[in-house]
């Protein structure tokens, strides 16, 4: 109880002291629920992130919902995705039209905010205000000392080209939010603006993340480069960039990192509805087609799918990564879905295996389906020397089943739910 009390003295003379800024209290039940529920990072600096990036950006939600001055829906990010603290500090929230983003820092000297590029000159990522936020666990107490907009980052910061940085001068920060919540109010904020970045496709992906999964025990930051990259250990940032922005192609490399490093089982499996799908409502993992094969799969390369394989209604494919290697030939899984003809309550789908090159499979590559998960009923095909290999069946609404795709004694398991 004394620290409690010890705590508020504090914050209420630090108000004194700063009347225009934010001081809110970190209470011991805060850190006890981050630190049960805390994510797997590949080196300390990312977990203290993950720490600090999770606690400031609950206190600061909590803080909105009962005493600041919003009406407006909020939306967060990364609170289902902390995969991004494994490599860039720092929160992204929007409350209606407007972007903010939570730079927390650990230390005393608040003389600049220092805001990583990847939050300024990503296009997906870019917001309309920066926050500085301070972290005092000692005295259990986090400050909002400043705040400033992208325009602001972009003209007048200075950029730090080693750490990759925009840091701006305390002296240029504004300290009062209720000027951000009037500019976003009568929709007067700066909307940034920012260059756009090349699209990866999945063999740039693969090149850069063997540079990437070199920098065990610290940030693959430090491997990137604003120049053109002088040889293979350094990864230019548009590439860099462009793979953080992409969410599948960044929790891949995020779980590339942590089993190296930590040799971990593989992420626990996750049913995908298919039910779903026909209303357009996909698992973010199951992507369409042209995102994940370099070619197109023509009506013929579909099989009869009941006879009616022209008019497919869906089709969502996924790459598959055998031991989180990068130098196999890469496979995609692919399903297909339409209502079965010959029904009105079946759903016939077609599960698909294929090079993601329009080059050969790997000699020994078997696809078996589990039909309810039970081994009596499973369908197995083994190919040797064809493009694909696929299997057709029809299953009634609420059925499971399971599909394994083994090369080599691995096996790669995806559960759906028709």
């Amino acid at each position: 109880m004394s620290s409690i009390i010890e705590t508020s003295s504090i914050i209420e003379t630090l108000r004194v002291i700063y009347p225009e800024q934010v001081f809110l209290e970190i209470l011991p039940e805060d850190i006890e629920d981050i630190s049960l529920q805390q994510k797997d990072y590949s080196y300390d600096v990312a977990r203290r992130h993950g720490f600090i990036n999770c606690l400031v950006l609950n206190r600061f939600l909590a803080w909105l919902n009962t005493e600041a001055p919003i009406e407006e829906t909020l939306n967060v990010f990364p609170s289902i995705d902390e995969t991004i603290w494994e490599f860039v500090n720092g929160s992204v929230l929007t409350i209606g039209q407007t972007c903010l983003v939570l730079i927390p820092q650990e230390a005393i000297d608040t003389d600049q905010l220092c805001v990583p590029q990847e939050w300024v000159d990503i296009p997906e990522w870019a917001a309309d205000y920066y926050l500085g936020v301070q972290v005092n666990l000692d005295q259990n107490w986090l400050r909002i000392w400043g705040f400033t907009s992208h325009k602001t980052l972009k003209e007048q910061a200075e950029y730090d080209s080693l750490l990759r940085n925009y840091c701006l001068d305390k002296e240029l920060l504004i300290t009062d939010l209720t000027v951000m919540w009037a500019a976003s109010h009568f929709q007067t904020k700066e909307k940034p603006e920012v260059h756009s970045l090349p699209v990866l496709n999945y063999t740039e992906f693969e090149e850069i993340s063997r540079v990437l999964l070199q920098s065990d025990g610290y940030s693959p930051r430090l491997l990137v480069t604003d120049s053109q990259p002088v040889d293979d250990s350094e990864v230019a940032f548009p590439l860099w960039g462009a793979l953080m922005a992409k969410d599948n192609l960044r929790r891949q490399l995020y779980e590339w990192r942590i089993s190296s490093v930590k040799n971990l089982k593989p992420t626990p499996i996750i049913s995908a509805t298919l039910s779903n799908w026909f209303e357009e409502k996909f698992e973010e993992w199951w992507l369409p087609l042209e995102e994940i094969l370099n070619f197109k799969l023509g009506p013929k390369t579909w099989g009869n799918v009941r006879s009616v394989s022209t008019s497919i209604k869906i089709k969502r494919g996924k790459i598959l990564n055998f031991s989180h290697r990068l130098n196999v030939e890469k496979v995609a899984l692919v399903i297909a879905i339409q209502p079965a003809p010959d029904t009105k309550r079946e759903t016939a789908v077609l599960v698909k295996v294929c090079s993601v090159v329009e080059d050969s499979l790997p000699v020994g590559l078997k696809l078996r389906v589990d039909l309810e998960f039970d081994s009596d009923e499973e369908m197995v095909r083994e190919e040797k020397k064809f493009e694909s290999v696929q299997l057709e069946f029809s299953e009634l609404p609420g059925s499971t089943f399971r599909v394994k795709v083994s090369l080599e004694g691995e096996v790669i398991t995806e559960e759906f739910v028709v």
